[in-house]
């Protein structure tokens, strides 16, 4: 339960800064579905935004397993996991709250041994 409390709160936060604030953001920062979904020049389309990050560290060669979704140049959000042992799983529970809202999120992965 103690690991939880933290995420429930986060969450809480967010979810009321999005309804609070939802008239202001759209106000501020209007993009129309085919700006949020647009591809152009993405390496990562063909696997729904998925990649494979390679990191080169004293300790040996490792990857990171990121998502990306939406297009928003002004509105980023990167989903921070706690762990070890976690992952953005919990988390996906926001592919059902900031697309509506236009924001562009990234999940990532700690790292895995390649």
């Amino acid at each position: 339960m103690k690991k939880l409390l933290p995420l429930i709160l986060l969450s809480s936060f967010i979810l009321q800064f999005c309804t609070d604030n939802r008239k202001n953001i759209k106000d501020v920062n209007e993009i129309t579905l085919s700006q949020y979904f647009d591809t152009t020049g993405r390496d990562d389309i063909s696997w729904g935004g998925i990649k494979m990050i390679k990191i080169n560290t004293p300790k040996g060669d490792f990857n990171v397993w990121t998502k990306r979704t939406g297009n928003n140049p002004r509105i980023k959000i990167l989903l921070l996991h706690g762990g070890p042992g976690a992952t953005h799983e919990y988390f996906q529970c926001f592919d059902s709250y900031f697309p509506r809202e236009g924001f562009e999120f990234y999940y990532y992965d700690q790292l895995v041994l390649s």
